[in-house]
């Protein structure tokens, strides 16, 4: 599989569970539970950029995970921290 040219996200985000909407200001003020590296998620998916991570948050309304591509930070990850992992 190879994902092209992805970026990050813009469209609201739904819940799978709930079928709540969240547009990218609340989107910003949801909990984040993980990021994923681009190093981890490159052991998955082909040609996946350097520059773009998979920010998991949880929704407001009923607490599920939600995933969207996000800007990876340009700090490291914290150490001691889970490989491919952005604490």
């Amino acid at each position: 599989m190879n994902v092209g040219s992805p970026s990050v996200a813009t469209s609201p985000a739904l819940c799978w569970q709930c079928g709540a909407e969240h547009v990218a200001t609340q989107w910003a003020t949801l909990q984040v539970v993980e990021r994923v590296a681009p190093e981890e998620v490159k052991r998955l998916v082909l040609n996946w950029p350097a520059d773009l991570a998979i920010e998991v948050r949880a929704c407001r309304r009923c607490g599920a995970p939600i995933a969207r591509k996000s800007a990876a930070p340009a700090t490291s990850p914290v150490e001691g921290a889970a490989p491919g992992r952005i604490e």
